[in-house]
């Protein structure tokens, strides 16, 4: 059984397999630098509140660059999203246990694979 920064791990490698390091760095660089993820972490801290996996999701569709991407994109960078979130608050504060933090990470690839059927 993979922990959920083990999973992060992979699934950035697959993407990074699939799509490349420049597309993968490009997506990494919208997340570090977005203001909609760092608002979604900061009110997390206020909040002393876990963001779940719409949070995460509806943060994206608010940045230019996600708005018209393939679900693969958006899974990434939501996944990315949560790696930041989990890096900067949740390792220090625990806001979300690991079974919690799996589930928000699975239901962001569920949704991600559901839009990506409809396409």
């Amino acid at each position: 059984m993979y922990s959920v920064v083990e999973k992060i791990e992979i699934f950035k490698e697959n993407y990074i397999r699939e799509y490349g390091e420049r597309k993968y760095r490009k997506v990494l660089s919208k997340i570090s630098s977005s203001k909609k993820i760092g608002n979604l972490i900061h009110q997390s801290q206020v909040k002393q509140l876990s963001p779940n996996k719409n949070d995460f999701l509806y943060s994206l569709n608010e940045i230019p660059f996600f708005m018209f991407s393939k679900a693969d994109t958006l899974a990434i960078g939501a996944v990315l999203a949560l790696e930041l979130w989990h890096n900067t608050l949740n390792q220090d504060y625990y806001y979300l246990d690991e079974y919690n933090l799996n589930r928000v990470f699975e239901g962001i690839i569920i949704d991600c694979d559901k839009i990506k059927l409809k396409l």
